[in-house]
C-alpha cells in the first residue's frame, strides 16, 4: 500500500509586546489565520505554532486588546514548517491629566504623580496650579499614585483609553497634609519655647 500523501503544513515563530522587556511576559497574543477557524495563543515567551494547516498561502492576524494589531503573510508547503520573523505589537496609548490639591482645596505645585502599567512607570510633577498630565499611557486600567513632602500618599485607579486624554481635573486628587504634634523636652532647660525643630 502506498502511504497517503501529506497535505498539510504548520507555521510557527515568535510573536511579542514591543514595551514589554522580561522575555517572558509575552503569552496572550492570538494568533489567527484570517478566513478561517485556526488559531494559536502565544506561549510566556512568545512562541507559538499553528499545525495541520493545508497547502497555501495565508493572511495571520496578531491581536491583543491593549496592542495595535498586526498582520503577516505566509505560505504553507506541505510536510514543512514556515518560521515567520519575530512579531512585535505596539501598544495601544493615551493620556490623562488632573490637579493636586490638599485637604483644604489648596492647589500643590511640585507634588509628584505617577502612573504604573505591567511595563512601565511614568512620571510627573504638577505645575504652579497643581496640574499634571501623563502622556504615553498603556490603555486599560492601571494605579495613579499622588506624594509630596509633609503630605500623605493617594492611590486610584485609572483607565486610560486609546488616542484619549482621561482629564480627571473636574475630581482633583486631595492630599492630606500631615501634622505634628508633642511636647518637646530638652536636657537641662526649663523653658524649651522658641526651640526649632528639623
Amino acid at each position: 500500500l502506498s502511504k497517503a500523501a501529506i497535505t498539510v503544513g504548520s507555521i510557527s515563530g515568535f510573536a511579542r509586546f514591543n514595551d514589554v522587556t522580561n522575555s517572558l511576559e509575552h503569552a496572550g497574543i492570538i494568533v489567527s489565520i484570517e478566513g478561517t477557524d485556526s488559531e494559536a495563543i502565544t506561549s510566556r515567551d512568545g512562541s507559538f505554532i499553528l499545525n495541520d494547516i493545508p497547502s497555501g498561502t495565508y493572511t495571520l492576524n496578531f491581536t491583543d486588546s491593549n496592542h495595535v494589531t498586526q498582520t503577516k503573510s505566509v505560505r504553507v508547503v506541505a510536510a514543512t514548517v514556515s518560521y515567520l520573523n519575530d512579531i512585535s505589537l505596539n501598544a495601544l496609548v493615551g493620556n490623562i491629566t488632573g490637579r493636586i490639591i490638599d485637604d483644604a482645596s489648596n492647589i500643590i505645585a511640585n507634588a509628584n504623580v505617577n502612573i504604573i502599567t505591567p511595563s512601565q512607570t511614568i512620571s510627573t510633577v504638577t505645575d504652579a496650579n497643581g496640574d499634571f498630565t501623563l502622556n504615553g499611557v498603556i490603555a486599560g486600567t492601571h494605579t495613579i499614585t499622588a506624594s509630596k513632602d509633609g503630605y500623605g500618599v493617594i492611590s486610584s485607579t485609572i483607565t486610560i483609553k486609546e488616542d484619549q486624554t482621561t482629564d480627571v481635573s473636574s475630581t482633583p486628587f486631595a492630599l492630606e497634609r500631615k501634622i505634628l504634634t508633642g511636647t518637646l523636652n530638652l536636657q537641662n532647660m526649663t523653658d524649651n519655647s522658641g526651640a526649632t525643630l528639623a
